[in-house]
C-alpha cells in the first residue's frame, strides 16, 4: 500500500530497509572509509526524536523550524523532523543577517537549527521575536543532537499531519530583502517527486548516491536525499561545504572509488567541470550521472557518453514544483539536449503567450513558453499576493522558460524568457550560441548575455573561461567557430576571457553579473568615443539582478552624460566628483 505522507513514507522504507546503510559522510574528499555511517533505523530514530524535540518546542502543525545548516546528516535529521512535526525552512547561510531575518520573520519561525556561530545566534534571537530556540550542529549547551539523543525514538509522542496537501515546507526562491519569496510544498508534492525519480534512474537499495548540494536548493533535499529515502538506498555526504569544497573536482574520481559510488549528480557547471578530469580507468561501480537546475551542454554530455559510456539522466524543475517536472530517464530518448517527458501526474505545455495557455498552445516542434501543472506543482507562495505573476487563473506554473515538444512528448528547453537577447527586434537564445563555444576546443565554460547597444538595444557578447593549461583562446578564432554555427544576429559581438565565472551558492553561472560587467566596457568605450572629460569614470553595478551604471562626474558634465545614456535601456547614477 502507498503511503500518503512523509512519515508514513519514510516508517516504510525503515521496515523494508531498517539494517540498510541510508546515510554516509566524508569529513575529506580522499579519505578511504566515511566518518560516519547510520542504517536506516538509526536514521529514523534520530528523525523521530528531532520531531518530538520541536513539538516540544511549540511547532505545532504550520509552525516553522528555519535551518541555517549545511548537508550533514544531523541537518538531513533537522529537515525531515521539522517537515513531520511542521513547516521546514532551509535557508543559505551565506545569505546577510538582514536577508536571512527577513526570510525568518516571513516563515513566522519559532526555533532555529543553524551551524555554530554565537554572534549571529544572537543578532538573530534579537531581531526575531517570534523565535524560541536556536539549536546548534557543534558541542554546546544548544547542540542539536544532544537534544535529540534526550527524546523518545522508538515512536512519535504526537499523531503526525496524514493528510497530503498539508504544507511540510517553504523555499526561498528570490524576491528581495523587503519582500521575500517562499515557495511551499506539501507532502503530494515532495513525495511525487522522489517517487518520478527513483525508477526514473533505477535507484536500487544497493545504490550509493552523491549529494553534494546544498539543503536551501531544493534537489538537494528532494532530487536526492528524499528520493534515496524513498528506494532505501544511501546517500553519500561529500563534506560540510558538498561541491563548493575545494577538492571537489580535483579529488572526485578518487572518492568514487573510495565509497563505492554507484550515481553521482549536480548542477551542470560541476558535471562540465569534472569532463577534463575523467580518468582512463573509471571507477568500475559508477553506474549513472544525474543531474539538472539548468541546460547540460551538448558537449559535456557527450563527453560522459563517449568516455564512461553514461548517458546522463537529466532532471528538470524548479523551486516551485519541488525541484521536478519533467525526467529523462534511463528508458527515455537519450538524444543530446532533451530533457525528458512530463512525469506521470504532470502536464507540460508549450504556448505563445504564457498569460494565455489554452488560447495559444503551439504545435509540436515549435518553440514557445513552458507551462506545467499536475503532482509536484506547489500551492504557490507564502504571500499569496506573489502568485498572480507565476501561476495563471486556472493553476499552471509559468516557468519562465522557452522550449519545444516532439510528437511524443518529449520536451526541449531552448532558453530563459528573461535570458533572451533582444537585437533589434530579433530574439536571440544564449543558449545556441554558449553550445557552438564549447565546442571550440580549450573552452571549459561559456556564457552569452546581451551588452547594451546605443542602436541594437542589444547585442550578444560572450564570456568564455578557457580549460586548465590549455594555452589561451583566440577571441577571433572562437567567433568564427561560433559563426558557422548561429544564425547571424547571434554572432557575439566579442569575447571576453575570464578566470572564473560568478556563480550562485549552488554552482549555477550567474548571467546578471555578467551583464553589468559587459554593460561597463561598452558604457567605458562609449565615453571614450564620445570624447569625454577624462575626469568622468563609470561603474556598473548588479543589483538585485538589475544592472545600474554609476557615473562619477562633475555637474557640468550632467548634460553630456545624459545625452550619452539617452539611447541606452539602462538606469543610471551621477555621484558628484571634486
Amino acid at each position: 500500500m502507498i503511503a500518503n505522507s512523509l512519515y508514513e513514507t519514510l516508517r516504510q522504507t525503515e521496515i523494508q530497509h531498517g539494517d540498510r546503510p541510508a546515510i554516509r559522510f566524508i569529513e575529506a574528499m580522499d579519505q578511504p572509509s566515511p566518518s560516519l555511517e547510520w542504517d536506516y533505523r538509526s536514521f529514523m530514530n534520530r528523525i523521530r526524536g528531532g520531531a518530538n524535540l520541536f513539538r516540544r518546542c511549540g511547532v505545532e502543525e504550520a509552525a516553522t523550524v528555519a535551518l541555517l545548516v549545511p548537508n550533514t546528516p544531523y541537518a538531513q535529521v533537522a529537515l525531515f523532523a521539522a517537515e513531520i512535526a511542521g513547516r521546514a525552512l532551509p535557508v543559505n547561510p551565506l545569505l546577510s543577517d538582514d536577508h536571512i531575518v527577513s526570510l525568518l520573520a516571513a516563515a513566522g519561525a519559532k526555533v532555529l537549527v543553524m551551524a555554530e556561530d554565537p554572534m549571529r545566534a544572537e543578532s538573530l534571537r534579537a531581531r526575531l521575536q517570534e523565535l524560541r530556540h536556536i539549536f546548534t550542529l557543534e558541542d554546546g549547551p544548544a547542540n542539536f543532537a544532544d537534544a535529540v539523543a534526550q527524546m523518545s525514538a522508538g515512536a512519535l509522542d504526537f499523531s503526525p499531519t496524514l493528510d497530503p496537501s498539508t504544507v511540510v515546507a517553504a523555499f526561498h526562491t528570490g524576491g528581495t530583502t523587503g519582500s521575500p519569496k517562499l515557495a511551499l510544498h506539501t507532502q503530494t508534492n515532495q513525495l511525487a517527486v522522489a517517487r518520478a525519480i527513483a525508477p526514473g534512474i533505477d535507484l536500487r537499495p544497493t545504490d550509493v548516491l552523491v549529494n553534494a548540494l546544498p539543503l536551501f536548493h531544493v534537489a538537494g533535499p528532494m532530487c536526492f536525499a528524499l528520493t534515496a529515502m524513498v528506494a532505501g538506498a544511501c546517500q553519500l555526504l561529500c563534506t560540510a561545504a558538498g561541491a563548493r569544497h575545494p577538492d571537489f573536482i580535483g579529488k572526485h574520481w578518487t572518492m568514487l572509488e573510495n565509497q563505492r559510488v554507484t550515481m553521482l549528480g549536480g548542477v551542470p557547471t560541476t558535471i562540465g567541470a569534472l569532463v577534463p578530469t575523467i580518468p582512463d580507468n573509471p571507477p568500475p561501480r559508477l553506474r549513472r550521472v544525474i543531474t539538472g537546475g539548468a541546460m547540460l551542454p551538448t558537449a559535456v554530455e557527450t563527453a560522459f557518453v563517449e568516455r564512461l559510456g553514461l548517458t546522463p539522466v537529466i532532471i528538470y524543475g524548479m523551486t516551485e514544483c519541488a525541484g521536478l517536472l519533467a525526467l529523462r530517464g534511463i528508458n527515455d530518448m537519450s538524444e543530446p539536449g532533451w530533457t525528458g517527458k512530463a512525469i506521470p501526474g504532470m502536464e507540460i505545455r508549450i504556448v505563445g503567450r504564457a498569460d494565455d495557455v489554452a488560447g495559444t498552445r503551439l504545435p509540436p516542434l515549435e518553440t514557445g513558453h513552458v507551462v506545467a501543472r499536475g503532482c509536484t506543482v506547489g500551492p504557490g507562495y507564502s504571500d499569496p499576493g506573489q502568485n498572480e505573476a507565476a501561476f495563471t487563473a486556472d493553476g499552471w506554473l509559468i516557468t519562465g522558460d522557452l522550449g519545444m515538444m516532439d510528437e511524443q512528448g518529449n520536451l526541449q528547453l531552448t532558453g530563459r524568457a528573461k535570458d533572451l537577447i533582444i537585437r533589434s527586434g530579433h530574439n536571440v537564445d544564449p543558449t545556441l550560441i554558449e553550445e557552438a563555444a564549447i565546442r571550440f576546443p580549450g573552452v571549459a565554460a561559456a556564457a552569452a548575455v546581451g551588452a547594451p547597444d546605443a542602436y541594437a538595444g542589444e547585442l550578444p557578447v560572450l564570456f568564455v573561461v578557457p580549460e586548465e593549461h590549455a594555452g589561451g583562446i583566440d577571441p577571433d578564432a572562437l567567433i568564427a567557430s561560433i559563426r558557422m554555427h548561429v544564425e547571424r544576429p547571434a554572432v557575439p559581438k566579442w569575447v571576453e576571457i575570464v578566470d572564473v565565472m560568478p556563480l550562485t551558492a549552488v554552482g549555477k553561472i550567474y548571467k546578471p553579473a555578467l551583464v553589468a560587467r559587459a554593460a561597463e566596457r561598452v558604457l567605458t568605450q562609449a565615453l571614450a568615443a564620445n570624447k569625454l572629460p577624462c575626469h568622468i569614470a563609470v561603474e556598473v553595478t548588479e543589483q538585485k539582478g538589475v544592472s545600474h551604471a554609476i557615473f562619477r562626474a562633475r555637474d557640468e558634465d550632467q548634460v553630456a552624460i545624459g545625452d550619452l545614456m539617452a539611447p541606452f535601456a539602462l538606469a543610471y547614477t551621477i555621484i558628484q566628483r571634486p
